[in-house]
């Protein structure tokens, strides 16, 4: 019986590895707040989040798209899907970012 639990342990801590090792290799986004990619930053990952910096953007793509609305909150108008790496260092007009991971 107790070799069954210490089986039974090591199949939950291997399926709880391949989680978190999921999400720590997921897309990101990166914003900016000055114009050229320069100043502040800050980086999204999976999940929506409402985009604080608009100066410019890198999306790092590892297989989890990306949903980009025209609102807070991942609501309003899709104005953009990305499958692919992108990046602009100019202002952009998203209000909001979903990762889907």
């Amino acid at each position: 019986m107790a070799a069954q639990h210490k089986y039974a342990l090591l199949v939950l801590f291997l399926v709880f590895g391949a989680f978190v090792t999921d999400f720590a290799n997921a897309s990101t986004f990166k914003v900016w707040r000055g114009p050229g990619c320069t100043g502040p930053s800050e980086v999204y990952g999976c999940g929506c989040h409402n985009i604080r910096y608009h100066g410019g953007f890198n999306f790092d793509y590892t297989g989890q798209p990306a949903r980009f609305y025209s609102r807070s909150g991942c609501r309003g108008s899709i104005l953009a899907t990305f499958r692919r790496d992108r990046r602009r260092c100019a202002s952009f007009p998203y209000g909001s970012i979903r990762i889907f991971c």
